[in-house]
C-alpha cells in the first residue's frame, strides 16, 4: 500500500511556486488586460455617433 502512494516522483516546492506565479500572470493579463484595452480607449468609444 505504501508503494502505491510513493508512487509518483515529488514535486518541489519551488516548482509549485512558480507555477502558481505564472498562472497567476497569466489570469491577470486574461483579465485585466481587454479591460484595460477598452478604458483606454473610451473616449473613442464616447465620440462615435
Amino acid at each position: 500500500m505504501s508503494a502505491a502512494l510513493h508512487a509518483c516522483p515529488e514535486v518541489s516546492h519551488t516548482k509549485r511556486s512558480h507555477e502558481s506565479v505564472f498562472v497567476l500572470a497569466v489570469m491577470f493579463v486574461a483579465v485585466l488586460g481587454p479591460s484595460g484595452w477598452i478604458l483606454s480607449d473610451l473616449d473613442n468609444y464616447k465620440g462615435r455617433e
